[in-house]
């Protein structure tokens, strides 16, 4: 199982209930920039979740990519072949807005080929012009050499503010955050 975190506004809001036992369950879509997930809730994992269900709401969402359970009806031989579905499993669901004071770091992707004397002079302003507590690290790769390391910044901290993750996707550089 490996953790993925997603944030974006949920959209596509809906509650039901199950026609056989009268359980309530419900689904919901999260969308950001470039894809959206639809989520499917029933049992422990609705009402634990379910005040998060607001069309509108940014949320981050922590989810576990696990195999999907494959339970087998009484009489019948299991018939799965090949390799097994995956699912995201819900851990955690938090609103964005309270989540930035969770982060403690953020890691950009950099390829060698990105990084000239200017782009350095503008990522050192960038990260003078937004002190705060969450921890800087690069993964420098280069692609030629098929190599790749990871360094952090010992002399800057930084605030995710809006200034900043607009400098980010100006620039196309991949980041993702913890």
């Amino acid at each position: 199982a490996r953790e993925i975190r997603l944030g974006g506004l949920v959209t596509n809001v809906t509650s039901a209930l199950a026609r056989t036992s009268g359980r309530p369950w419900g689904t919901f879509t999260l969308e950001d920039y470039t894809a959206s997930w639809k989520f499917t809730l029933f049992g422990k994992e609705y009402e634990k979740f379910m005040p998060y269900m607001r069309e509108g709401e940014a949320l981050l969402v922590k989810c576990l990519l696990q195999e999907r359970i494959q339970y087998k009806r009484k009489g019948q031989e299991e018939t799965v072949t090949g390799p097994k579905e995956k699912e995201l499993r819900i851990q955690e669901i938090s609103l964005l807005s309270n989540a930035r004071e969770s982060l403690h770091s953020i890691t950009m992707d950099l390829g060698v080929e990105q990084i000239s004397g200017t782009f350095r002079t503008e990522l050192v302003r960038v990260l003078s012009e937004n002190p705060g507590k969450i921890t800087v690290h690069f993964v420098l790769k280069d692609k030629a050499n098929k190599m790749a390391v990871k360094v952090f910044s010992r002399s800057h901290r930084i605030d995710l503010t809006p200034d900043f993750l607009s400098w980010i996707q100006k620039r196309g550089i991949a980041f993702s955050v913890e």
